[in-house]
């Protein structure tokens, strides 16, 4: 599979899912609870700022893990800030379940902001003297820290890169980021195989076809009777 086939078959796709998380490192608990024991750094004490009964803070974030967990069974490691290969066959069904659920996200979370007062007074009263009011953003601020965002990045393209170096210089660049883009695929060819196979046993609309599983497709992959994508 040369870089070109390659790139026309997978794109690369990231998902960003951001929320408040209801929770404080608190300094002073900490230095009592130190002092109680006589011990130093031992530990950390973070306080849960809501308290069991927010089921609205809960759906939200119930929908962000459903988001992420669509998004990953769907496309591959790509790198360590999130980005992944996504197949070109399956962009179309994730991006739609992925709108529907960041629709149910910014749903719940407007309900979540409305139950926000009630749910600090109950916070109020369960943490006692732990309770700081500093803790607590306002409504405002809590509202922008919710936020579910999908987007599909171009793959590095080494012939569009030209600065000024040396010819040779250039080169050894442009094939670096070459074998990063194909090195990322080919480990995981059989690994995809197997993935895809179990998908096409269990929904053939999972099956994420030869776009992942490369050589092997059409020998192996294509002879299932599952098999939906070619």
């Amino acid at each position: 599979m040369n870089i070109t086939n390659l790139t026309s078959r997978v794109m690369l796709a990231t998902l960003n899912i951001s929320a408040w998380r209801a929770l404080r490192f608190d300094t002073r608990a900490t230095q009592e609870v130190e002092a109680k024991h006589e011990a130093k750094d031992i530990g950390r004490f973070n306080k849960r700022l809501l308290t069991d009964g927010a089921t609205s803070y809960k759906e939200v974030c119930a929908i962000g893990n459903r988001a992420r967990s669509l998004f990953d069974s769907h496309s591959l490691d790509y790198d360590q800030l999130g980005v992944r290969l996504l197949p070109t066959t399956v962009y179309m069904e994730v991006a739609e379940k992925l709108r529907a659920l960041r629709d149910e996200f910014e749903g719940a979370t407007v309900q979540f902001l409305a139950d926000y007062p009630r749910l600090k007074d109950e916070a109020r009263v369960a943490l006692n003297g732990l309770f700081d009011e500093a803790d607590y953003p306002s409504e405002a601020e809590l509202r922008r820290k919710f936020g579910v965002r999908f987007s599909v990045l171009p793959f590095p393209d080494a012939s569009q890169f030209g600065i000024d170096l040396p010819p040779d210089v250039l080169q050894g660049i442009r094939n670096e980021m070459d074998a990063k883009v194909l090195g990322a695929v080919k480990p995981r060819t059989t690994t995809s195989w197997a993935v895809c196979t179990k998908r096409c046993s269990t929904s053939p609309t999972a099956c994420m076809g030869k776009a992942m599983c490369g050589s092997m497709w059409p020998t192996r992959c294509a002879s299932s009777a599952h098999c939906c994508r070619s």
